[in-house]
């Protein structure tokens, strides 16, 4: 009701103080750029708390080279010979063959870690009056130096560790910020395409938004009214539009109303894996509990993860170890941790875990279900087969298990797997329960003469096989993991 001139000088255009936005596009952007801006200097402070406590600002004060000599030297000659009237004599005029001698105590202390007083020089026991002072000393100062170098060792291990987590988390939000700069693109052309098959089919729908991400996977999001029994979507829905596509389509997810058949549903498609993957296990421990752990898992980006762990030894302890082993790389592959600082995480975990000598083996096979390659890692673990129609291939390795060296050696190959091949994956007990014959890996000779192709059933076949071999008393925990890699038909396409 205002004069325009009027309007124009005042601060507001409204009574409600609120001036709108000139571009209603601009805050999204603006608080998705902050973010990506905050994330990055996120990753960059992890980074650089990894670098720091991957340099060991300690590294000078440990007991290295010859300055751990000079200490023990200084401990006897100031703490013990200060005192004694051979003092000037064995310090002064023989001062060469004296060292000489207390390093002769040094070694020994050092090879055999109790000091015998019938061992040591013979001259040093005769002149010297301090002897045994001298002796109980060096083995004193040598106990507390294996101490500290232990405890050294432990916190170098610890600051190891926490240095790979760190740079881990910091590629983690990398990653996380370049996908949320990375804007999908929609696909119009293919939009329409849809919106017009679906009409000539006679499929209602009131909106179809295709999707590309920047990895180049497509994703539909579909807004159809709701139908009375929920299953709609996948009995008429999803096979109009996989033949519109002309590939097989499945739902991702699916949001239906409180109230059949009234409003809308809203549902995201994705393409369908090429390949599929059965699975079959089969194990025995030698005591109630068995000490081998395996996980079969779906990750992100269409992979099949299944991974198997023989911890030390048997029973109660060995599974602590293998499930912790497990566990965790499970844990990280699906956080977005890569291969290499998954392994060493394991391993350095397994370091710390306990004083004890304490490993366990890890063996895992990932598997892109949209091109069948699959990966295969080993640390320490028992060789696995592939059988191919009347083939079979063995993929063996001779690395040690985690948690014994700081530095792992990890195995890798790739293999392209084929639809109808078998994989079969086996722990150490079933391997070795026959160490005494001409060829350990009976298995290979086994998987030959089986036709068997549903993976459960060979898995129990091997195990079986295994525990007759024995003599129904298996000296180790005995697992048996097979999977059979299968083409994932479309049958609304063919």
């Amino acid at each position: 009701m205002l004069p325009t001139s009027f309007k124009e000088k005042l601060p507001l255009a409204s009574a409600s103080g609120i001036m709108p936005a000139a571009n209603p596009g601009y805050w999204p952007d603006s608080g998705k750029a902050n973010v990506r801006s905050r994330m990055d200097e996120l990753a960059g402070l992890f980074e650089n708390l990894g670098q720091t406590f991957d340099t060991n600002p300690y590294q000078h004060d440990s007991f290295e080279g010859q300055s751990y000599l000079h200490y023990l030297y200084d401990q006897v000659s100031h703490g013990i010979c200060q005192s004694c009237v051979k003092h000037e004599r064995c310090w002064g005029q023989e001062c060469y063959q004296t060292s000489q001698e207390i390093l002769e105590v040094f070694a020994l202390a050092e090879a055999e870690g109790v000091i015998n007083h019938d061992e040591c020089p013979g001259s040093l026991r005769q002149k010297c009056l301090y002897f045994k002072e001298i002796a109980n000393t060096v083995q004193y100062l040598f106990d507390n130096l294996r101490i500290n170098e232990y405890w050294a060792g432990k916190l170098k291990e610890s600051r190891s560790l926490v240095s790979r987590q760190l740079s881990g988390i910091s590629q983690i939000m990398r990653n996380l910020a370049q996908e949320i700069e990375a804007k999908p693109q929609f696909d119009r052309h293919l939009r329409d395409k849809l919106m017009k098959g679906s009409r000539e089919r006679g499929l209602e729908i009131k909106d179809i938004q295709p999707w590309i991400s920047i990895g180049g996977q497509l994703s539909l999001h579909v807004q159809a009214d709701s139908c009375s029994d929920g299953k709609g979507c996948e009995t008429r829905l999803v096979p109009v539009i996989s033949s519109i596509m002309g590939e097989c389509l499945t739902v991702a997810d699916k949001q239906c109303p409180a109230r059949l058949g009234h409003s809308s549903c809203q549902l995201t498609l994705t393409p369908c894996h090429h390949y599929n993957v059965r699975c079959g296990a089969a194990q025995v421990g030698k005591e109630s509990i068995c000490g081998d752990s395996f996980t079969i898992a779906n990750l992100k980006e269409g992979k099949q993860l299944v991974a198997l762990s023989d911890g030390m030894g048997v029973g109660e302890n060995a599974s602590r170890e293998s499930q912790a082993a497990i566990q965790l790389l499970e844990n990280l592959l699906g956080s977005g941790f890569g291969q290499d600082m998954s392994l060493q995480t394991i391993n350095s975990v397994l370091l710390l875990r306990s004083r004890n000598e304490t490993f366990a083996t890890l063996d895992l096979v990932m598997i892109d279900l949209f091109t069948g390659q699959a990966d295969f890692v080993k640390t320490g673990s028992a060789p696995s087969f592939i059988k191919r129609k009347g083939r079979v291939q063995m993929i063996a390795a001779s690395s040690l298990p985690m948690g014994i060296l700081e530095e792992i050696e990890v195995f890798r190959d790739q293999i392209a797997l084929y639809p109808g091949d078998m994989v079969v994956m086996l722990s150490d007990g079933v391997v070795e329960v026959l160490p005494d014959a001409v060829e350990p890996f009976w298995v290979q000779d086994f998987l030959q003469t089986m036709d068997e192709t549903d993976p459960q059933v060979l898995a129990e076949h091997i195990l079986h096989r295994a525990l007759t071999l024995c003599h129904g008393k298996p000296e180790d925990d005995m697992t048996v993991i097979c999977m059979a890699l299968e083409r994932n038909l479309n049958p609304v396409i063919a």
